[in-house]
């Protein structure tokens, strides 16, 4: 993946503190405990950014091709919405319902 399609997907620029060369990676929070990171600028060579997918978990998920990685995006992004939605249906009808007693 190229910086700039990193940027296009939502990435954010996070600039390492104490390092004398401005490193800097990008990182895109998708969810509680499930986030997006790329190697420091530092590392990258050809402007081959390799996007790495966090569960919070070992082992990792590699990314190197957008189109793959740009689909996960998009299924993640609507699970979410799904989920999301089917939550507040969920509370809607447990706060609806009677209590016993």
């Amino acid at each position: 993946m190229t910086e700039q399609e990193l940027i296009s997907l939502g990435f954010e620029k996070q600039i390492e503190e104490g390092t004398t060369n401005q490193s800097y990676y990008y990182a895109l929070d998708m969810l509680e405990g499930l986030f997006c990171f790329t190697e420091a600028n530092d590392e990258i060579k050809n402007d081959e950014w390799i996007v790495e997918l966090s569960f919070d978990c070992n082992p990792r998920i590699k990314f190197k091709d957008v189109k793959s990685f740009t689909e996960l995006l998009n299924i993640l992004n609507q699970s979410k919405i799904l989920n999301q939605n089917e939550y507040e249906e969920h509370c809607t009808r447990c706060y609806n319902r009677e209590l016993p007693g």
